[in-house]
């Protein structure tokens, strides 16, 4: 048997809210407070399983802030 859970189905969706997000909490190199607020309220208004939605957030959630290039300038977690 094979499972598709919401998170799964919502990927792409969620990888675009992640990017709409960080758009509003990162420019010119600053990072505002509350990106990882932003990011978890995020991941949960997909998840509607808030139990497997919190453990997600609080065992996993790593932000990696990269340039245009792809370059890595910092990692919040």
């Amino acid at each position: 048997m094979r499972l598709i859970i919401p998170t799964q189905l919502n990927n792409a969706a969620i990888n675009m809210g992640v990017k709409d997000v960080a758009s509003k909490f990162i420019s010119k190199g600053e990072i505002k407070e509350g990106l990882l607020n932003g990011v978890e309220m995020l991941v949960r208004a997909y998840d509607p399983c808030i139990k497997c939605a919190t453990r997600l957030v609080n065992d996993y959630l790593k932000v990696e802030i990269r340039d245009l290039r792809g370059k890595l300038i910092r990692i919040i977690n």
